[in-house]
């Protein structure tokens, strides 16, 4: 068992309020794809920054490969860690293929060589992003800059990637087609995922893992067939839904 990821007692609050989070521990093995499911406002973005070192806990620590985020160098989070923000700012005039660039020399303290652009180009087919490279960023609709900032992140070649709703601005068939590009992807190079997504069909679908938070806190944190219970959906969300295992799948269906 190799632990990737390992956050012990994170707590937050932002200046004079309730806590945002309470006592947050949790662990991720290498290669292990960890969705995180809970209603608006239950902190789950202010907890991704606080694992990948954007916001400093006010108690507990973050480490990736037992190495504290906190005492790591930007350069040196770069390497472990990729990072997709829910909304990103445009970067006037910046066509895509400069920004996965961006995310090809992150940490890597040297130019990049012509096996480095092979890689980028290599990653946007992939992707099928080929038609976005030389377009702006700033006249790509908010699904295509999505797209363009999950292939920064994968170009970093992270030890772990930290997505805060990476397909909310996609269609049903580029949900799906990002989602296994970026599991496949996991599992091909061994690098955890931590992943907020809303749609609880998607995370059954993709996950091992899932963290449900309510309250501030972890409500439950297991494998996805014990997590996702009517209970457990009704607890958490205050609705009822009919629950079903279709070919091994958890599928979650909501009634009226």
């Amino acid at each position: 068992r190799t632990l990737s990821v390992w956050a012990e007692n994170i707590c937050f609050w932002y200046k004079k309020g309730s806590p945002v989070l309470l006592n947050i521990s949790f662990e991720a093995e290498k290669g292990e794809k960890v969705f995180i499911l809970g209603p608006n406002g239950t902190g789950k973005t202010t907890l991704l920054k606080c694992l990948c070192g954007i916001l400093k806990p006010k108690n507990g620590e973050t480490y990736i490969d037992k190495i504290s985020v906190s005492s790591m160098t930007p350069g040196e989070r770069a390497k472990k860690i990729g990072y997709v923000p829910q909304m990103s700012r445009d970067v006037f005039g910046t066509e895509g293929i400069d920004m996965i660039m961006l995310g090809k020399s992150a940490g890597r303290g040297r130019r990049l060589n012509d096996e480095d652009r092979e890689d980028v180009f290599n990653l946007a087919e992939k992707m099928k992003i080929e038609n976005l490279l030389y377009k702006k960023i700033n006249e790509m609709s908010g699904g295509e800059r999505q797209r363009i900032y999950i292939a920064k992140a994968l170009a970093q070649n992270p030890d772990v990637m930290i997505l805060d709703e990476p397909i909310s601005a996609l269609d049903i068939k580029n949900q799906i087609d990002t989602m296994k590009l970026i599991t496949d992807v996991s599992k091909e190079r061994n690098m955890s995922i931590i992943v907020t997504v809303h749609d609880l069909n998607i995370a059954s679908l993709f996950a091992d893992k899932i963290m449900m938070l309510k309250d501030a806190e972890i409500y439950k944190y297991a494998y996805v067939e014990e997590v996702m219970t009517e209970d457990n959906i009704r607890s958490v969300y205050g609705i009822d839904v009919h629950r079903q295992i279709i070919n091994g799948n958890v599928q979650i269906m909501l009634k009226k």
